[in-house]
């Protein structure tokens, strides 16, 4: 499903892909004029594929990628969009990061031999970020407003 809001010089776009059966994999695309923030990677190589191409025929220029959460949904299509944007931003705060690190061996485990070619190659560590809002073209967005969008 995509859904698309429009505000003045800042669009939002939300991917949100049924997984498996399973609670569902959302990002948010918050755009502005030329720049973008992503928030959240999806789950499966298919579905981080297509989010990257979305991004790249906006032509927006993705700065950031913001982690809201240590679950699977969250990151594991990281290394398709690091792969896609190397110039972005990949960032998460000090808890999901350590969450990430204590969790990722087991989920990749867990996850790789059910998800096959979808799972993800390789474990792309966010940078912790301990600020309250992120920027897009000099304005302010708070994460605790996003990360509700999640919880």
């Amino acid at each position: 499903m995509l859904a698309r809001a429009t505000l003045p010089y800042r669009t939002l776009e939300t991917f949100q892909l049924d997984v498996l059966g399973c609670a569902p994999s959302t990002s948010i695309l918050l755009s502005g004029v030329a720049d973008a923030i992503l928030i959240n990677a999806q789950f499966l190589r298919n579905d981080a594929t297509q989010l990257a191409h979305t991004i790249a025929a906006s032509g927006k220029r993705l700065t950031t990628i913001y982690i809201s959460a240590a679950e699977p949904q969250a990151y594991f299509g990281l290394g398709v969009l690091q792969q896609a944007f190397p110039q972005a931003h990949i960032l998460a705060s000090g808890a999901t990061v350590e969450a990430i690190r204590r969790q990722a061996g087991a989920r990749v485990a867990h996850w790789g031999g059910i998800l096959k070619h979808n799972a993800p190659r390789r474990i792309v560590m966010p940078q912790p970020y301990e600020g309250d809002s992120l920027q897009l073209e000099g304005r302010h967005i708070a994460l605790r407003q996003l990360e509700a969008a999640f919880n």
